[in-house]
């Protein structure tokens, strides 16, 4: 929905720490709404680019954001997502006290009819319960060097692309870092169309990538 992109562009807008650039791909979008602002929003800041492509799949359509990329940093952010004003500073803030930082994650929350609800707040890095459950969630923070070295999004993976994405990525690297705060927030999910995963016709189609996590160091 256009209301849902417009905030999460102008929680963008809104960021205190100001050196970023947001990198807009439209998957070959067809709502008429939606065609028509997306021209407004992609002109909106400097730091902003709008592409269309498509209609690719999600990973292609990463992947072409991730070409355009100019920053060190990758930051992944939904399209119904929306950030805190801080977010991009607390973030920042934590890679000056780790600068050697790979990845990090923070918690979360779900905007509901109630206001903020549903908190997720998450444990210190834990690669087995990371392969028991993906709960690193949408707005992370990986070093664009090991995005771009495992071969960034891959279409194999469409509908589990940020989870293949992150098995590849903790292959190579321990220095995870949880940020303790709830800097983004995210509409609830949908009701499930199927009654299992294992219902899903997509998702459990590919193979699954293979991984070694290593062992974390921090706390």
């Amino acid at each position: 929905p256009v209301p849902w992109l417009t905030e999460a562009v102008e929680s963008v807008l809104a960021q205190a720490y100001e050196n970023w650039e947001l990198l807009l791909i439209d998957d070959g979008s067809t709502a008429p709404d939606l065609l028509r602002a997306l021209p407004k929003l992609g002109a909106r800041g400097r730091g902003i680019a709008l592409t269309t492509v498509g209609p690719e799949g999600n990973s292609a359509a990463s992947s072409r954001g991730l070409a355009q990329a100019r920053g060190d940093w990758i930051s992944l952010l939904d399209h119904d997502d929306f950030l805190e004003p801080d977010a991009l500073f607390q973030t920042v803030k934590l890679l000056q006290q780790h600068p050697d930082a790979d990845l990090i994650y923070s918690d979360e929350d779900k905007l509901t009819d109630r206001g903020f609800d549903a908190p997720l707040l998450k444990p210190d890095w834990s690669p087995d319960f990371f392969l028991s459950y993906n709960y690193l969630g949408h707005f992370t923070t990986i070093r664009r060097s090991l995005v771009q070295e495992p071969a960034g999004f891959r279409s194999e993976y469409d509908c589990a692309q940020d989870s293949a994405l992150f098995l590849r990525v903790i292959s190579q690297t321990d220095r995870i870092h949880h940020l303790p705060l709830l800097p983004y927030h995210s509409p609830p999910p949908p009701l499930p169309t199927a009654p299992n995963v294992r219902s899903n016709p997509v998702a459990p189609a590919a193979p699954p990538p293979s991984a070694h996590p290593t062992q974390s160091s921090a706390p």
